[in-house]
């Protein structure tokens, strides 16, 4: 297990979040590294996901920016009320003809299968439409003691938008425009459920402060031989968020070998530590630097 103290974890998150210096330069490297943005009407100042970017980007942050992003280039798209970058999106549409996962509303939704398909057959020939535009032919209608009671047409295309029938083509003000997916999304790879859940796993983990291995990185900084690092990380390690993280350190084996290489690995846990990064570094099996960066086999002392 891993422990940290209070300030290496507070100092992990800090830096996971992207609010140490120097700042980042591009707002959807940023969406990458958080992973997602959560969109809230509510703007006492600002938008949340405006505040959040402007927090890290800093006052070359323009909010015409995230909507660029997001109905422009498409690097970013809208998913269940947060922002993600385009390359997850496969991970989010993994399972989505399994949806919804309640008794209840898929009873309601194979009610209103004609609903249904009236509402994609109208965005797919009008399309991008808001949901005042589109008509309520509900045979069934949704029952609720809160906000959402006989809001058909909402709660059909928030059901929809999770099985990837339609998706949120863009915004007027804080009213969402909606459209088939083959006009949104870009065509995507989309992995097994199970392949789906340890990525976004992996991508959360990551974005909270677990530390990724990243051979190059660490071979640039350490000034080690890019071979030895490529022996210790091997592989199949991923190389930051856009293969997935990977829990734990830097796997070394057997491979450290001769005194060249010892003098190499002793120099990278002195970058690693100086840098502050906490990394679990084992060799043939034996802990030879703790999470607290201390050399703790002799054999590298």
């Amino acid at each position: 297990m891993h422990r940290l103290t209070k300030a290496q974890a507070r100092k992990l998150a800090v830096r996971a979040q992207l609010l140490d210096g120097p700042r980042p330069t591009d707002l959807v490297e940023v969406v990458r590294r958080l992973t997602l943005l959560q969109i809230d009407p509510t703007a006492a100042i600002a938008p949340s996901a405006d505040l959040v970017l402007w927090s890290r980007l800093g006052e070359s942050y323009r909010p015409d920016d995230l909507k660029c992003a997001l109905e422009e280039e498409r690097s970013l798209f809208e998913l269940d009320a947060l922002i993600r970058p385009i390359e997850d999106l496969g991970l989010y549409l993994a399972g989505a003809d399994e949806r919804p996962p309640y008794a209840r509303t898929r009873e309601w939704l194979r009610a209103n299968d004609g609903f249904r398909r009236d509402i994609v057959k109208r965005l797919r020939k009008s399309g991008p439409l808001s949901s005042r535009e589109l008509p309520d032919t509900a045979a069934v209608p949704w029952a609720s003691t809160g906000w959402s009671n006989n809001r058909n047409v909402t709660v059909m295309l928030e059901i929809l938008m999770n099985r990837g029938e339609v998706a949120i083509a863009a915004r007027v003000g804080r009213e969402r425009l909606w459209d088939v997916p083959e006009r949104v999304y870009p065509a995507v790879e989309i992995p097994t459920v199970e392949e789906a859940e340890r990525r976004k796993d992996e991508r959360r983990l990551a974005s909270l402060g677990r530390l990724l291995a990243d051979r190059e990185h660490v071979a640039n900084l350490a000034g080690a031989r890019a071979d030895l690092v490529e022996r210790a990380v091997g592989d199949d390690a991923p190389l930051g968020d856009d293969d997935g993280a990977r829990a734990g350190g830097l796997d070394l084996g057997e491979v450290v070998g001769g005194e060249e290489d010892r003098a190499i690995l002793a120099d990278l846990l002195d970058v690693l530590d100086d840098l502050g990064l906490l990394v679990r570094v084992e060799i043939a099996g034996r802990l030879v630097q703790d999470e607290d960066g201390r050399v703790v086999d002799q054999r590298l002392a």
